[in-house]
């Protein structure tokens, strides 16, 4: 009997090769000592819980489930790769792999071990199989199958634990980059990267069980591979997975900045211990404590339920044990704080290239990426699966205060195939599944995705730690927190922190601090990668020196030598200042603005914050600043490339090269997306060829803040800007029957002529480097000739306009200085070129900047009129009629004039901007006191003014129209009135009490709210769906007060808008126009 059940395996290996006509194997190699071996080690008896109970199996009943299903074929889904069952595919794997050993440098030992690899290989597909269409996949199977095997190990294994180890881990990892082929291939060289980290044991067992693996298998014909050239790739594999791992090297290619170390496990599993093993062996590998962090939600819910506790007055805290704490935390919906304050810290701590391990059961679902931002996309990533292989004890229950039941039941289900503790669907699947396993389509997205590790390991409490402990060994070398290095990035411009950290380290950087770097360059025939760095409208950072600069700014790596070189660069990024005047009409801060937080700014920005505010800071008033006229149009780039400078053939090349690209991509698949990147490139660069045509000496590219060349979707509308406002064309003999950049061939020598006078106009020392100038463009009517409106636009202008801001100058190896349309320098170029420019205004005291905005304020209040504006503050430059003046009623651009002559940039608004773009009842007589334009240009003020144009008659019209629907479906309404207060509306009707009968319909029924916001929203239009039911409840209350079955109700409605329009007035609320007030606010705001 024991010699029959040793050859069970033996026997089952040739019942599946006789079974499968797919295969004809050579045995010579197979050694049947070898086999026996693992047959005996198949029997090879270890615990599982189930049940919370530790139940004894073996090896073999795995493989006897599996040989009971196809598992590659299910539910009308196939594996594409694999036609031969997966116990088929498993005993020839183990039989090619011990062939493979046999014939190469491996013991006798290696060969057992690679074979018992081969065999359990793929059994976590058993589990994760899922249909998709007509397709069956197995995501997260290698990682699975590990949490399986890990759990078994015990002492009488024939393998040694290490050993036991290797082989999970091998198995954890076989779908990370094993099966890749073309070392060419971006996707082929990061996998095959990753797994320089694995111990020489895994790298020694992953050759021989690719081959295992993938001549085990037979796909469809469409999926057949090279046989030879899988061969040959296995020598680059080797090669390259036994390279020495650089870790500065590997950290700069990839741009990794921080550590993320999710710990991944169910209540109980064991995270907080692992976190500690883990925080020990970093700190044995040359961390330092404050290099690591670690977060758990636990604590972070105790510090916000705190926090919350100490705002309520709650004083019992301390004597709270956790699930007190979890209570209430839950009453009081915390849950949003507490995955902000998570995600907050973080990102912070990870864009400060910390190791940040995280410890929450979230990690196990999609959830996880709702406490994560950009900057965990470029941190390196890590996950940790605890497997707990032991009953759920009393003591795991006290540690969060729960009963055993309960923790039992927050801990899971785990059996012979469920480590889980749960059942895992496909999307879930998906989502745990290793950056490394996804294939080439979309590789780079997930690469960088914000929860998607690049190494998952799987730990139970007594197996599995060392080879997570070879990997935590490079992980101090990964995170380089250092003050003084953070310090030297802070004091760095953009270009000198791209030269610093390399373009991936770049876009690392600035993705925690609210910035993008987006690749502009496609083709591989490109000499130069090009990246161009934009802010997030909601950044808040001023003080490094970089901070300021990613407006646009555009960078060129060169692909041969690492040289990076600036394309473009336009004015800096500015705050929102206020003067004393704005603090006086109790303005304190802006959306950029707050002066409880100077720290936060640059100290040049802090000068002039002190400055305009000088009473409160106690300095004096004196300050260089000119404001300058704005207008709310599109910002637009032309950038000038001198044939002197180095960027000229730089830029020639990327739009050439790109050009041919976006061409053959599109010849290829003529679909929209191709024809936009197509026609931008073939707008760029018919604009260079014309310059290179008429032998000027320099090349332009057109572009928008956001972009190196000007995209496709506004290419109308700058070239009716350019038309209209630069050439005076009215827009209807624009040619809108072709595409913009025909219409403009009649006026590109023109338009080039332009340009070249500003260039030869400029002061030598400008003319060898790259120059950006900076265009407000405005179409008229914000449409352009081709029909398309731009409503992102708030502001529509009667004419169209290219109006000069300034250029930035000296642009290359720096990033160079912005010159304002009014430095001295620019008058000859301008004038020259005929631009027109903001108007603006020069000061030498922050009174005088107080008085201009107290001037705009009497304008907008209809104290004075515009043109008697112009006449008190004449601007300085007459280069344009006072016709196309523009008086802006949101304020000026500010420009302080520093001590080395450049400037600083700073937006500043008027009183009446902040008292329009947030509602305050105290604030109504100024928004009802504005003119006509100024509404025109704040929504709030519009809506205020439209409120209580003719109010009586709207709301007459709406109590009315409110009382004739009620009247009219009276009969229906009773329907709904219970038998007492049916019998009570009889009572009164027959007794003409017609006020009492509508009570009781309005109080007790609902079928006359139907028409209620048909109603209203016929005379407000403004009314938003959402407020349905607060507009319902007012209804009722305003017929209740006013009484439309009375004669004089309409008297009584014209009183109560009258006192509520004085209330408003003065900010005095009582119980009669309280009504009035409430609707008010629900049409206002």
């Amino acid at each position: 009997m024991k010699q029959k059940k040793e050859k069970w395996l033996y026997e089952i290996i040739l019942d599946k090769i006789s079974e499968n006509a797919f295969y004809d194997i050579d045995l010579s190699n197979v050694s049947i000592d070898i086999l026996l071996r693992i047959g005996k080690f198949m029997k090879s008896s270890f615990y599982i819980l189930v049940d919370d109970k530790m139940v004894k199996f073996t090896f073999w009943e795995y493989l006897d489930d599996i040989s009971k299903k196809h598992i590659h074929t299910q539910d009308c889904g196939k594996c594409c790769f694999h036609q031969e069952s997966l116990i088929c595919h498993l005993v020839l794997s183990m039989l090619n792999a011990i062939s493979y050993s046999t014939v190469g440098k491996y013991t006798s030992d290696e060969i057992f071990y690679i074979g018992v690899c081969g065999l359990l290989h793929d059994i976590g597909k058993y589990i994760c199989g899922f249909r998709t269409d007509d397709h069956t996949l197995f995501p997260f199977h290698g990682a699975y199958g590990a949490g399986l095997l890990i759990r078994t190990w015990n002492s009488s294994f024939d393998i040694p634990q290490d050993i036991w180890e290797a082989i999970c881990r091998t198995i954890s990892v076989h779908m990370c980059g094993m099966h890749e082929t073309d070392k060419k291939l971006y996707t082929t060289e990061v996998k095959w990267d990753l797994y320089k980290f694995e111990n020489d044991i895994v790298k020694r067992f992953l050759v021989p069980l690719s081959f295992a693996d993938k001549f085990s298998g037979f796909p469809e014909e469409k999926f057949a591979y090279d046989q030879y050239f899988f061969l040959e790739s296995r020598v680059d594999l080797i090669k390259h997975i036994n390279k020495e791992i650089i870790i500065s090297n590997f950290k700069q290619k990839y741009g990794f900045r921080g550590v993320l170390i999710s710990i991944c496990g169910s209540s109980a599993s064991g995270k907080s211990t692992i976190s500690k093993k883990i925080i020990e062996t970093l700190l044995e590998n040359g961390s330092t404590e404050e290099s690591i962090e670690y977060i758990s939600r636990d604590n972070i819910r105790k510090e916000i339920t705190k926090n919350h506790m100490i705002k309520a007055s709650i004083t019992n805290f301390e004597s709270m044990n956790y699930k007190e704490i979890y209570d209430y935390s839950m009453e009081n919906n915390l849950g949003f704080e507490i995955n902000q304050l998570m995600m907050q810290k973080i990102g912070n701590f990870l864009k400060n290239d910390k190791i940040v391990i995280v410890d929450t059961v979230m990690t196990r679902y999609e959830t996880y990426n709702s406490i994560l931002n950009d900057s965990s996309k470029y941190a390196f990533k890590i996950t940790i699966d605890c497997i707990r292989n032991k009953p759920i004890e009393m003591k795991d229950a006290d540690r969060l205060s729960l009963t055993l039941p309960k923790q039992k039941k927050l801990f899971g289900n785990t059996d012979k195939w469920n480590w889980f503790g749960g059942k895992i669907t496909k999307n879930q699947a998906r989502f745990l599944s290793t950056a490394p396993t996804v294939y080439a389509d979309g590789f780079e997205n997930k690469f960088y995705d914000k929860s998607k590790p690049h190494l998952r390991f799987q730990v139970s409490w007594n197996n599995g730690f060392s080879s997570l402990k070879h990997i935590l060994k490079y992980i101090p070398k990964l995170s380089k927190y250092d003050k003084t290095t953070l310090e030297l990035e802070d004091s760095m411009n953009m270009i000198e922190l791209a030269k610093f950290l390399g373009f991936k380290g770049l876009r690392s950087k600035l993705a925690g601090f609210a910035y993008y770097v987006r690749e502009q360059t496609y083709s591989e025939e490109s000499v130069y990668n090009v990246i161009l760095i934009k802010y997030f409208d909601y950044c808040k950072l001023w003080r490094p020196k970089w901070a300021r600069q990613g407006r646009g700014l555009v960078l060129a790596e060169s692909k041969e030598d690492g040289s990076i070189i600036c394309l473009k660069s336009l004015l800096q990024r500015g705050a929102e200042v206020i003067t004393g005047l704005h603090l006086s009409e109790g303005i304190e801060k802006t959306e950029t603005y707050n002066p409880n937080k100077l720290e936060i700014y640059d100290d040049e920005q802090k000068k002039v914050i002190q400055k305009l505010d000088y009473k409160s800071f106690g300095v004096d008033g004196n300050i260089e600043m000119y404001l300058t006229g704005k207008v709310d149009g599109s910002l637009c780039g032309v950038t000038l490339y001198p044939k002197s400078a180095k960027s000229y053939d730089i830029v020639i090349n990327i739009i050439n090269n790109e050009f041919e690209y976006a061409k053959k991509i599109y010849e290829d698949d003529k679909n929209e997306q191709n024809l936009k990147n197509y026609q931008s490139l073939e707008f760029a660069k018919t604009f260079i060829d014309k310059a290179i045509e008429l032998d000027l000496p320099f090349i332009p590219l057109i572009s928008s803040q956001g972009t190196f060349r000007l995209g496709d979707l506004m290419h109308g509308y700058t070239i009716t800007a350019i038309l209209t406002g630069l050439f005076k064309i009215p827009i209807q003999e624009i040619d809108h029957t072709d595409k913009p950049i025909n219409a403009f061939n009649p006026y590109i020598n023109d338009f080039m002529n332009v340009l070249f006078k500003f260039y030869d106009n400029m002061e030598d020392i400008y003319k060898n480097s790259t120059m950006s100038l900076s265009f407000e463009t405005v179409c008229p009517k914000r449409t352009c000739a081709w029909s398309v409106v731009h409503t992102e636009l708030a502001v529509s202008y009667d004419i169209g306009r290219f109006s000069f801001l300034g250029v930035s100058v000296l642009i290359g190896e720096t990033i160079g200085i912005f010159l304002p349309h009014f430095d001295s320098k620019l008058s000859k170029a301008i004038q020259t070129a005929s631009f027109s420019e903001p108007v603006y205004w020069k000061f030498s005291h922050a009174d005088q900047i107080c008085d201009i905005f107290g001037a705009i304020s009497t304008v907008i209040s209809s104290d004075i009129t515009i043109d008697e504006f112009w006449d008190n503050y004449p601007p300085l430059n007459n280069i344009n009629t006072r016709d196309e003046w523009i008086f802006d009623y949101e304020g000026f651009v500010s420009y302080t004039v520093l001590e080395d002559g450049t400037y600083d940039y700073a937006k500043m608004k008027t009183i009446e901007y902040y008292f329009s773009h947030k509602f305050h009842i105290k604030n109504i007589p100024k928004l009802l006191n504005l003119i006509p334009e100024a509404q025109e240009r704040f929504p709030l003020a519009k809506a205020v003014n439209e409120f209580f144009t003719d109010l009586d008659k709207k709301m007459i019209t709406i109590v009315n129209n409110l009382f004739l629907h009620i009247k009219n479906i009276e009969d229906e309404l009773k329907v709904e009135l219970n038998e007492k207060q049916l019998k009570s509306y009889m009572k009164n009707k027959s007794c003409n009490k017609h006020g009492v009968c509508y009570r009781i319909l309005l109080a007790n029924t609902d079928g006359w709210k139907d028409k209620v916001y048909d109603i209203y929203s016929a005379i407000f239009t403004s009314l938003n769906e959402n407020k349905i039911c607060s507009i319902q409840s007012s209804s009722k209350e305003l017929i209740f007060y006013v009484e439309p079955w009375k004669k004089q109700w309409k008297d009584l409605l014209s009183k109560i808008i009258k006192d509520g329009l004085n209330e408003l007035k003065t900010s005095q609320i009582n119980k009669q126009s309280k009504i009035f007030n409430e609707l008010f606010a629900l049409v206002i705001c």
